[in-house]
């Protein structure tokens, strides 16, 4: 059987008059968040999520973000890489707006402390 094995990153790279030092990636775990919006409520997720999904589990229309979003549907945001300047855009904060009679849940993926 071919051997399995982790590779790494050696800590220092040198060459010539050129050194570079790599730190290696440290193992943890995303955090995560779920809950439900009840009826005439708001409920304000913090922006800095990797990902975020709202549902509608009414039968009436709840606002998102001040858009409309009917039962049985979903908002879903995700970060993303932008590779004009190499940065990762995370998440913006997301306002849930709940009427009489309408209900919400939610789940995001937030970066580990």
């Amino acid at each position: 059987m071919p051997e399995s094995r982790k590779e790494q990153l050696p800590a220092d790279i040198q060459t010539g008059d050129l050194s570079v030092s790599f730190d290696p990636a440290t193992a943890n775990t995303m955090a995560l968040d779920s809950g439900q919006v009840e009826e005439n409520s708001t409920e304000v997720l913090a922006a800095g999520a990797y990902y975020v999904k709202v549902r509608n589990t009414s039968l009436v229309t709840i606002t998102v973000n001040g858009d409309d979003l009917n039962p049985n549907n979903e908002f879903i945001l995700e970060s993303r890489t932008n590779p004009v300047n190499n940065r990762h855009d995370f998440c913006p904060a997301v306002t849930i707006v709940t009427p009489a009679r309408g209900s919400a849940n939610y789940v995001t993926y937030r970066p580990s402390t």
